[in-house]
């Protein structure tokens, strides 16, 4: 019996040392913030003969961190070794830079001309790196476009560590097919499940507040709250309806993460607190919407693509949301089994609330 009791017990203060890892591996460094450490860029193609003239928008960390484009010739040597642009077989390299121009958000403008030995009928573009260096996780939209009507995409597509090639076919008529939107429709999907599995204060918000349940069904619940909220605001967001500037939402968030924590730590009534548990969830879930949406409105897309982005992105963050509470389900089970629950529950919440303070007060300081 002693051993059995010495067992259980050593097992239960593993979990319980698990957790406050967890935890404390989550909090952040001073600064850290998950909306600038997935930057994003908008990039123009125009082919018209054998030259390829190319735009592309700089996220502004990124363009102090490479000198302001201070030193063109520079830039030009960067982008030939991280970005290969190929047609008909052939290496086009970069032979003129232009000087940048700034944007009133931040971004600055670099246009390049690539150069190829033939017209360009096909296209190929690889992504050896460009921006990598600086943030593994950055994802740039590139698009093909007419020269005298910019608005007119013939093709667009995704460059970034998981997906470092872009190919079209024919230049003249770029990619329309069916294979090619759904394509496209994958890539806004794989987008929003990294978004949130990368998103550490959205999962540790998620988690402290299922840690209540006590059922599948009251997991459920709290999800589906937590989901059609974030969806109604990311939606209204990104059609321009509500706007709230990130500066103002990013320590909302994290206050969000705080209060839900405090709770979890000074209730004592938690058949209370799971009855309204779902309001809670669903009313911070319309913040957290809107914190989901800064990444999708840096991508520019055509008129046509606007709802499938939408759509195929939030359920990209679907996906990625069911993965992360699948693994809690299977925690939280062996918790509700243990007489040390309530201990580990108190010591995983207080670690979900000092993160949430390191991010508020990182945010905070930010803006000031």
């Amino acid at each position: 019996m002693l051993n059995g009791c010495t067992l259980k017990r050593g097992r239960v203060s593993a979990l319980a040392t698990l957790a406050l890892a967890l935890c404390l591996w989550a909090i952040p460094r001073p600064g850290f913030s998950h909306v600038s450490m997935r930057s994003v860029s908008n990039a123009f193609v125009i082919a018209h003969g054998r030259h390829l003239q190319y735009y592309v928008g700089i996220p502004p960390f990124i363009a102090r961190l490479l000198g302001n484009g201070k030193n063109l010739q520079w830039y030009a040597t960067y982008f030939r070794e991280n970005l290969k642009v190929q047609s008909g077989g052939a290496v086009c390299p970069p032979t003129r830079i232009y000087p940048i121009v700034s944007e009133p958000s931040g971004n600055q403008i670099l246009h390049l001309v690539f150069s190829c030995p033939h017209k360009i009928r096909d296209l190929s573009v690889q992504d050896n790196g460009l921006f990598l260096d600086i943030d593994p996780t950055h994802t740039q939209f590139i698009k093909l476009v007419r020269a005298r009507n910019l608005h007119h995409v013939l093709a667009d597509g995704i460059l970034s560590s998981m997906h470092p090639d872009w190919h079209v076919a024919n230049v003249a008529v770029g990619n329309s097919t069916w294979r090619e939107w759904l394509g496209d429709c994958s890539q806004f999907f794989q987008l929003g499940v990294m978004h949130i599995l990368t998103g550490y204060d959205h999962i540790l918000f998620l988690l402290s507040v299922i840690v209540v349940a006590e059922t599948f069904l009251q997991t459920l619940k709290l999800v589906t709250a937590f989901t059609v909220a974030h969806s109604i605001t990311l939606a209204l967001a990104y059609f321009s309806i509500v706007s709230l500037p990130d500066r103002i939402v990013e320590p909302f968030i994290a206050l969000t993460i705080i209060y839900v924590a405090v709770e979890n730590l000074w209730v004592k009534d938690f058949a209370k607190a799971r009855s309204r548990r779902w309001m809670l969830a669903f009313g911070f879930g319309l913040v957290h919407g809107l914190g989901f949406v800064y990444t999708l409105k840096a991508i520019t897309v055509s008129r046509h693509e606007l709802l499938a982005a939408l759509v195929s992105f939030n359920l990209g963050i679907e996906g990625g949301q069911m993965i992360i509470v699948s693994f809690a389900l299977i925690g939280l089970s062996l918790l509700r089994a243990s007489h040390w629950r309530l201990p580990i529950l108190k010591t995983a919440s207080l670690g979900i609330g000092g993160a949430g303070l390191v991010w508020f007060v990182a945010r905070v300081y930010a803006l000031l």
